[in-house]
C-alpha cells in the first residue's frame, strides 16, 4: 500500500444521526482509529468500516445529532516487524514497517499546532482564542486590561491596584520578581497572610486580605527566593526573604539560583521542604557564631512537620571580613528525623584565616542521610554527632557516605555522647589540627554508645575509641607519621578493628576488643618503637595480623598486664622482637600464643639464657653450654627443640623444670616443653 494522502483526520464533519461518516486518511489498522465528538474523545459508540486501501468510515450505534465529529488516526507508534539474514525478502516485509512510519509521520503532523509569528510574540502571553487556536495577548491582561498600560504592570504596588476579574492575567515586569500573574476569586486570606512579602499571593489595595481573591503568580517550576525580593549579589542581607521564601512555600521545592546568598541569621526549616543549590549557589554566613542552616527546633511538633526534608549541593562560606566563630554550624539538624543533605561544600575560610566553627552538627538526629561532604577549614569538628542521654534522644542510624575533611582545628569526625547505630563509610580525613582525631568516639557504653560502623577509612590522623561500644572498622589505611594510628581507650569494648595502619602505632587499652587483618606497619627506623601495644585490654584477641618494621617490639605489653589475651596467626617481619618477654604474668592471666609467622632463624647457639624468640616453636641448638633459662610465652605454650650435631643439655637452676639434670638430648633427637606462664615444663622428648 502507498500513502497518497497528507493527513491523518478527517473533519470536522457534522453528524447526521446514524449516517456513515466517511474518513479519507489511510490507516494500518481498524484498532488506531479515534473519534471526537464536540471536542470529547470517544470511547466506544461506533463501528468502524476499513477499505482495501485504508480509508474507510465510522457509524455511530446511537445517534450523534448534528454533532461536529473529527475522525483521526492514533497509531501505537511501534515497530513490531523484525528483519533476519536468512530466507528471501518480500515487498510486503518492507511494505508494511514504512507504511507505520508514514502514517506515524502523518499522526504526528495532524496533531500538531502552529504558533503565531515570532515578532508577535515578544513581551506577550501565550494562550488560546475563541476557536481553540494558539495566540498572544498583550502581556497587560488577556481580558479586562488589568496593567495601567499595555506592557503590562512595573511593581507589586502597581499589581495590587488592579481590581481583577477572575481568568485576568497580567504580567509583572519588576526585576527578578517579575512573572505571569492570574487573578483568582475566593477566599486567600490564609495564602495572603502566609506570604507578606508576595512573592506568589498578591492581595488588592481595595481587598487587602485576599478574602474576596488575590493575584497567583503561575508556577510550572521549582520556587525562586528571588520572587520573594532575594538578590544573592553577596552584599545585600538575604535573609529575611530566603525565610520567607522558605516558610510561605511548605512541602515544595525551592531553587537558590547560582549566586552568592549573604544571611545574617540562621535560614530555619520547620516545614518539609526540599532545597535545591544550583552550581554557584553559596550561602554566605556574615555574623560571627551564626549556624548556617537550621533543620529543626527542639520541638515533636516541628519533627514531624521536618520529616523528609531534603537539601542539595548546599555550599557555605564565610563573608568578608566576619570574625572567627567559636561555636555554631553550618548545617545544625535539630531532633529531626529522615532529614537528607546530599553534596555539601563548606569552605571555611576568608582569604587565608579559617572563620567557621563546625562543618555539621546533628543533635537528636534520627535516620538522616549525608552523602558526600566536603567540609575544609573549619576551627572546630568536620562533623559532630550528639544525644541528650535518652534512648528518644539520641542520634541514632544516621548514615554519612563519602566524607572528605581537610584542615580541622580538632576531629575530622566527633561521636559524641547519646548516639548509636551510625555508620561512616569512606571517610577522607587530613590536616587534622594538635590533639585531634580523623574520628573520635566517646560515648557512654550502653543503648545510647554502640553500634558504629566505619567503613574504608582513609586519614592521616588516627582513630580514638575513647569510650563506647561495638565500633567495627573495617579496610581502609591509616598514616599517623608514627603517631597513634588507632587508640581503643580503656572505656571501650567489643570493638573489631582490621584496617592498614602505615607508620601508625596501636594501643589497646579497653576489654573485649578484637584487632583482625591488616597490617601494623613501621618505619624501620625508629628506635624502640613498638607497634602494637596491649594494657590492661582483657580478652583482647589479635588474629590474621601482618606486624612489622617496627625496631622495638612487633607487640609489647603495658605496665598493667591484661588477662585472656589470644595471639594467633600473626605474621612477624623485620621486627627488633616480635612479641616482648611475657613477663609480670600467671598461671590464671598469662596470654595464649598460638602459632604465627615469622623471619626469625629457626638455628641457635646453646646459651645459659637461649635466645628463643617468642614466635619461634621449634628452634635446632648447637653448643655444649647447658641451657637453664627460656624465655617465657603464654599459658601452654609449647616449644621444640633438636640437638645439633655434637648434641646439647638441659639443665635446672633458670627456668626448667626437668625429669632429671643435666638433660642430655643426643644429636638431632629432640625435647619438648610446655610452659605454664612462669615455667617451663618437660614434655617428651624422642629418643
Amino acid at each position: 500500500m502507498t500513502t497518497t494522502v497528507t493527513t491523518a483526520q478527517t473533519g470536522p464533519l457534522t453528524a447526521n444521526g446514524v449516517t456513515p461518516l466517511p474518513f479519507t486518511f489511510q490507516s494500518i489498522s481498524i484498532a488506531e482509529i479515534g473519534v471526537t465528538r464536540n471536542g470529547v474523545v470517544q470511547v466506544g459508540g461506533y463501528t468502524v468500516t476499513r477499505n482495501a486501501d485504508g480509508t474507510g468510515s465510522v457509524t455511530p450505534t446511537t445517534s450523534w445529532g448534528s454533532d461536529t465529529i473529527i475522525i483521526y488516526s492514533a497509531p501505537t507508534y511501534q515497530q513490531p516487524t523484525g528483519f533476519n539474514k536468512f530466507g528471501a525478502f518480500y515487498p510486503d516485509q518492507f511494505n508494511a514497517p514504512i507504511d507505520r512510519i508514514a502514517r506515524s509521520v502523518l499522526a504526528l503532523k495532524s496533531s500538531t499546532v502552529s504558533l503565531p509569528p515570532g515578532t508577535s510574540r515578544i513581551n506577550k502571553i501565550a494562550g488560546w482564542d475563541a476557536g481553540g487556536n494558539p495566540t498572544s495577548y498583550p502581556s497587560s491582561g488577556i481580558t479586562g486590561t488589568p496593567g495601567p498600560t499595555g506592557d503590562g504592570v512595573s511593581t507589586f504596588s502597581a499589581l495590587a491596584g488592579v481590581n481583577g476579574a477572575d481568568g485576568d492575567a497580567a504580567f509583572l515586569t519588576e526585576g527578578l520578581r517579575g512573572g505571569t500573574f492570574v487573578y483568582r476569586a475566593g477566599n486567600y486570606t490564609s495564602l495572603v497572610t502566609a506570604d507578606p512579602l508576595q512573592g506568589i499571593y498578591v492581595a488588592t489595595t481595595a481587598d487587602p486580605t485576599g478574602a474576596l481573591g488575590a493575584w497567583v503568580r503561575q508556577v510550572d517550576e521549582d520556587i525562586k527566593p528571588q520572587w520573594y525580593g532575594t538578590l544573592g549579589n553577596g552584599t545585600t542581607d538575604d535573609t529575611a526573604t530566603l525565610q520567607a521564601a522558605i516558610d510561605a512555600n511548605p512541602g515544595k521545592a525551592i531553587l537558590l539560583t547560582k549566586g552568592s546568598y549573604r544571611i545574617t541569621v540562621s535560614i530555619k526549616i520547620n516545614s518539609r521542604v526540599t532545597l535545591d543549590f544550583e552550581p554557584g549557589a553559596t550561602l554566605l554566613l556574615a555574623t560571627q557564631n551564626m549556624n548556617g542552616i537550621e533543620i529543626g527546633n527542639g520541638t515533636e511538633a516541628v519533627r514531624n512537620a521536618t520529616f523528609g526534608t531534603v537539601i542539595n549541593n548546599p555550599s557555605f562560606n564565610p563573608a568578608a571580613g566576619v570574625a572567627a566563630s567559636t561555636t555554631g554550624s553550618c548545617l545544625y539538624r535539630n531532633y529531626v528525623a529522615f532529614c537528607d543533605v546530599n553534596n555539601m561544600q563548606v569552605f571555611g575560610r576568608d582569604g587565608v584565616t579559617t572563620k567557621l566553627f563546625n562543618g555539621v552538627y546533628d543533635y537528636r538526629a534520627t535516620e538522616c542521610d549525608t552523602q558526600n561532604m566536603v567540609v575544609q577549614y573549619v576551627l572546630n569538628n568536620g562533623v559532630h554527632c550528639k544525644g541528650d542521654g535518652t534512648t528518644p534522644g539520641r542520634t541514632v542510624d544516621c548514615n554519612y557516605d563519602n566524607a572528605r575533611i581537610t584542615d580541622v582545628g580538632a576531629n575530622g569526625i566527633f561521636i559524641d555522647e547519646g548516639c548509636a547505630g551510625l555508620g561512616f563509610y569512606r571517610p577522607i580525613v587530613y590536616g587534622v589540627g594538635a590533639g585531634g582525631w580523623g574520628i573520635r568516639m566517646n560515648c557512654t557504653p550502653g543503648p545510647n554508645g554502640q553500634n558504629f560502623f566505619i567503613d574504608t577509612p582513609d586519614m592521616e590522623k588516627g582513630i580514638f575509641l575513647e569510650r563506647g561500644q561495638k565500633a567495627m572498622v573495617h579496610g581502609g589505611w591509616i598514616g599517623a607519621s608514627m603517631g597513634l594510628g588507632l587508640h581503643i581507650g580503656a572505656g571501650a569494648d567489643g570493638c573489631d578493628v582490621s584496617c592498614s595502619f602505615t607508620q601508625s602505632k596501636v594501643l589497646i587499652e579497653g576489654s573485649h576488643n578484637t584487632i583482625s587483618g591488616g597490617e601494623i606497619v613501621g618505619d624501620s627506623a625508629t628506635a624502640g618503637a613498638d607497634g602494637l601495644t596491649i594494657a590492661g585490654a582483657n580478652t583482647t584477641i589479635a588474629a590474621g595480623v601482618k606486624i612489622r618494621q617496627w625496631l622495638g617490639n612487633g607487640i609489647a605489653w603495658g605496665a598493667v598486664k591484661p588477662t585472656g589475651v589470644l595471639i594467633g596467626a600473626l605474621n612477624y617481619t623485620n621486627n627488633g622482637t616480635d612479641i616482648a618477654p611475657v613477663t609480670g604474668f600467671t598461671l590464671a592471666n598469662g596470654p595464649v600464643i598460638a602459632q604465627g609467622n615469622t623471619d626469625k632463624g629457626r638455628t641457635g647457639t646453646a646459651a645459659a639464657t637461649l635466645a628463643l624468640p617468642i614466635t619461634v616453636p621449634f628452634m635446632q641448638v648447637t653448643g655444649a653450654t647447658a641451657i637453664t633459662t627460656i624465655p617465657l610465652r603464654g599459658v601452654g605454650s609449647r616449644v621444640t627443640l633438636q640437638a645439633g650435631t655434637g648434641g646439647i643439655s638441659l639443665a635446672t637452676g633458670g627456668n626448667l623444670i626437668l625429669p632429671a639434670t643435666p638433660l642430655a638430648i643426643t644429636a638431632f633427637n629432640t625435647v619438648s616443653l610446655l610452659s605454664d606462664g612462669s615455667n617451663w615444663f618437660f614434655d617428651g622428648k624422642s629418643f
